[in-house]
């Protein structure tokens, strides 16, 4: 029974330590990789060093964001008195002390910006520019011609309009000059010939016949 239990911790414990081990193997090749494949100061990748730049990504993390000159700068400001910072100094001094968590005492590295991939940035922005013009100017065209489209069948409706309002007018006059000229023509009452007066005989004066 001992054995038996002796044997199985034993490889609990052998599994406990290969899962550990086989984590922290994977946050190496992490690090690794990002630190590869990417800037430690400004976290952008290296596919935009070594496309958007004429130097590359090497230069750039050597040169311009070199993590020990970051170093550097951090050991001078807690070497020197605050009397003797300049204005930069004491602004990042005083992000470094008096932030209340990471983000705010990390606000002064340069995250997601990179003064090499500045004016690629600028261009692409000029692009974009460009891109809303084009469709602004796209837009205006298409409502001017709209527009003209419309007043232009507006404007044949208005003169379609008028033409039967004087087509109208004309069908009016016509009729009233007609109804006028019957009411002329048609004999009043004192014009008349006298109507003939009917003539009733006096059967009573009429002799009768006998014999029939």
């Amino acid at each position: 029974f001992f054995m038996i239990w002796e044997y199985v911790l034993l490889n609990i414990f052998v599994g406990l330590i290969a899962s550990a081990f086989e984590g922290m193997r994977d946050d190496k090749d992490k690090v690794q990789e990002d630190s590869t494949t990417k800037c430690l100061i400004c976290s952008r990748d290296m596919y935009d060093f070594e496309r958007f730049t004429k130097t590359g990504f090497k230069h750039h993390v050597d040169f311009q964001h070199n993590p020990l000159s970051y170093v550097y700068y951090l050991h001078y400001l807690k070497n020197t008195k605050e009397t003797d910072f300049t204005g930069p100094d004491t602004v990042v001094s005083n992000k470094l002390n008096n932030g209340s968590n990471d983000e705010e005492r990390a606000s002064w590295l340069p995250i997601n910006r990179a003064l090499s991939l500045r004016w690629h940035e600028e261009e692409q922005h000029k692009e974009q520019l460009l891109e809303q013009q084009q469709v602004t100017h796209q837009v205006s065209t298409l409502f001017a011609r709209h527009k003209q489209e419309t007043d232009e069948q507006l404007s044949v409706m208005n003169d379609k309009i008028e033409s039967i309002n004087a087509n109208v007018e004309s069908m009016f006059a016509f009729l009233k000059q007609n109804l006028g000229n019957v009411a002329s023509e048609r004999p009043t009452t004192s014009h008349m010939a006298p109507r003939a007066r009917r003539i009733t005989p006096d059967l009573r004066n009429i002799p009768h016949r006998t014999g029939l």
